[in-house]
């Protein structure tokens, strides 16, 4: 009895701290916003940005045009264009501007995996979007100021970068679901379920040992676990994302697991070399 309760409770060591984070960092909107703020400093990240903003103006100016620019023309509007962006993504603003967007996303994102897709905004092939509507804006006024020619005609555009599928959210769904509701709970049933397998067992230094050893592998199969879904994450990435901002980003959003699976590895990894030296001194 006490072996299949403590087996229970070691091998709940690693859901408890996928929920606990879960509970902790990805569903409140501001703790997720403060772990991703960063990005906006991260030169991958900028740089998909800048790419993907001087893209979506081309595209626009392109539109306006009616016509294919020639070719000299269209070197000199794309040269303005990225200074002009590169000028928007370089002012403090742009942090500002990051944090609301990512407030809106995360939102979006929360919506799709809770069952919820009746007012999010996706693309035509279900991409989920880091919204920066006020850049498309600042892009245009920046463009009309030097003189770019259609600038004052281009049509409110919303810059936006792709950060991932909703059809990979939705396969999480049933699995955020359960974490959300039950999250913080976790930790508490797991603690609770090994201190009564302890109390029970009659040999409890050893009972200690290989319960500490059970759920450091466990966390290891966890971090592994991770290291799939990284390079699963990588060869999904929407068209537009570079594998190093996609690299960014999951390693950004992830590092509060990571931390927490370091943490409870080494209380788990104490917990096993104690139990040895106590051993051995009683025995």
């Amino acid at each position: 009895m006490a072996l299949v309760v403590l087996l229970v409770g070691a091998l709940m060591v690693p859901v408890a701290t996928v929920g606990w984070w879960v509970r902790d960092t990805v569903v409140p909107t501001q703790a997720y916003v403060a772990t991703v703020a960063p990005l906006a400093l991260d030169d991958a990240v900028v740089t998909a940005v800048e790419q993907r903003l001087t893209q979506q103006t081309m595209a626009s100016i392109t539109r306006v045009s009616g016509a294919q620019l020639p070719a000299a023309l269209r070197e000199r509007v794309t040269k303005l264009v990225r200074f002009a962006v590169d000028k928007i993504v370089e002012d403090p603003a742009f942090v500002t501007a990051w944090r609301a967007s990512n407030v809106v996303a995360h939102d979006e994102v929360v919506a799709v995996l809770s069952g919820d897709t009746s007012s999010v905004r996706l693309g035509a092939d279900s991409t989920v979007y880091v919204r920066l509507a006020p850049l498309g804006t600042e892009i245009r006024r920046q463009l009309a100021a030097a003189g770019v020619p259609f600038a004052r005609s281009l049509p409110t555009f919303e810059a936006d970068l792709p950060i991932g599928h909703t059809d990979d959210l939705v396969r999480a769904r049933t699995g955020y679901d359960l974490l959300e509701r039950y999250g913080r709970g976790l930790p508490v049933a797991a603690l609770v379920l090994i201190a009564l397998g302890l109390l029970v067992s009659r040999r409890r230094l050893q009972a200690l040992g290989w319960t500490a050893f059970v759920a450091l592998g466990a966390l290891g199969l966890l971090a592994a676990g991770m290291l799939v879904g990284r390079i699963y994450y990588l060869a999904s990435l929407p068209s537009g994302i570079s594998d190093a901002a996609g690299t960014a980003v999951f390693d950004t959003v992830t590092s509060d697991l990571r931390e927490d699976i370091i943490t409870v590895a080494i209380g788990a990894l104490v917990l096993l070399v104690l139990s040895a030296v106590l051993g051995r001194k009683t025995g």
